[in-house]
């Protein structure tokens, strides 16, 4: 998934979005909130509290929590290698789609990428 261009994947019915914690370590996380299906990669993160909080209900979701819930992954360059289980028959499409729950991190990621590639 190559994240200068994609912030969000579809794998049949499930939604995951590129979440970026404060250590800068991009991750792969579903987009619905564990609380009541909330659209989680619409969520504000409190930065005093290091948590989501969901849009619809408010509940907290904290990065501890969404990184063990994460799917397996790796980031080689700008490229997010994940691990998805789906069968044959499973579309599996990325998106580029409005994320808040970042604020400004994956921007910041990605200028460090463009910064080394005029370098």
């Amino acid at each position: 998934m190559d994240l200068r261009r994609h912030n969000f994947l579809l794998v049949g019915d499930d939604a995951y979005f590129v979440f970026v914690p404060r250590d800068m370590q991009p991750c792969l996380v579903s987009a619905r909130c564990a609380h009541r299906g909330g659209p989680l990669h619409l969520a504000r993160f409190d930065d005093a509290s290091g948590c989501l909080v969901c849009p619809w209900h408010g509940s907290r979701t904290s990065e501890s929590r969404l990184r063990s819930r994460a799917l397996e992954s790796r980031l080689e360059g700008h490229h997010l290698r994940v691990q998805v289980a789906a069968g044959p028959a499973v579309p599996i499409e990325p998106l580029d789609r409005q994320v808040l729950a970042n604020g400004d991190r994956l921007d910041r990621v990605r200028a460090t990428w463009n910064d080394r590639a005029s370098s």
